[in-house]
Formats: C-alpha cells, structure tokens, sequence
C-alpha cells in the first residue's frame, strides 16, 4: 500500500536551483566523453593519455557527487526539503540518491580499472575490449 504526504511544504519550483543542476550534469555528461578519450587511449596503447583521461573521468565524477551534496546540504538547509516532506521530497531525494548510488559504483570500478593500470595489470591488446565493456556501465550513468 502507498500512504501518499501532504502536498503541502517546499515545491520543485520554490527551491530546486537550475545553475548548480546544469553544472552538475555538465561534468557528468562531459565525463561521458572523457572516459571514451581513455579508451580510444587504451586501444592506441598510449597508457599515460588513458590514465589522465580516465582520473579525470573520476575527478568529473566527483565533482557531480560534491555538488549533489551540497545541492542536497542547501535544499535541507535552506529550504526545509527533506525527504520526509512531501512527495516532491520523497520522490526527489529518492531518485537522485538512487542516481548518485550507481555514479557511487561506476566510479568505483573506474578507480579500480585506475588501479589496475597504474600497477600494469591492465595490457591494451589483451585488454581493451573488457575495459570499454565496463566504461559502458558509465555512459548509462550519464542518460
């Protein structure tokens, strides 16, 4: 059963702020090409260019994960939005949460691939399909 909140409380209009949303989706969207930068890198077996692209695909990443939080420190702050509000809250807190838990994971097995790299276990010609494989989880992300 859904038990539905009062409608009453901060609406999307009254506090959701469109210039740190669109920075925020800018960097995730720009991290969509940076990441195929890495492995257009990866195949060439330029291993310095992939490594930069793809930390810079993380730090792109993380800066959307800041921004989230501080979107979400500012709307509980500021404009008494909590996920216990009303719908709005609940649906809003909920879908983004849920977003940024799968840019949580995708950032981690980007780090990890990182990691890999950095440590020579990752080789271009034996490599590379299994890498973009895994970046696709990424690209989805992104939509």
């Amino acid at each position: 059963y859904y038990i539905g909140k009062s409608p009453d409380g901060p609406q999307p209009l009254e506090c959701l702020e469109l210039g740190l949303v669109l920075i925020n989706s800018a960097c995730l969207i720009s991290s969509s090409f940076t990441v195929v930068i890495a492995v257009r890198a990866l195949a060439r077996g330029a291993m310095g260019a992939f490594r930069f692209w793809l930390a810079l695909t993380i730090l792109l990443g993380i800066e959307f994960l800041v921004g989230t939080g501080y979107e979400w420190w500012g709307l509980i702050e500021d404009k008494g939005l909590t996920i216990q509000s009303n719908a709005f809250g609940t649906n809003f807190y909920s879908l983004v949460g849920l977003h940024a838990f799968h840019v949580i994971v995708g950032m981690l097995m980007l780090v990890v691939i990182l990691l890999l790299s950095i440590f020579g276990c990752i080789r271009p010609d034996r490599d590379h399909q299994r890498v973009d494989i895994a970046t696709w989880y990424w690209h989805f992300v992104d939509v």
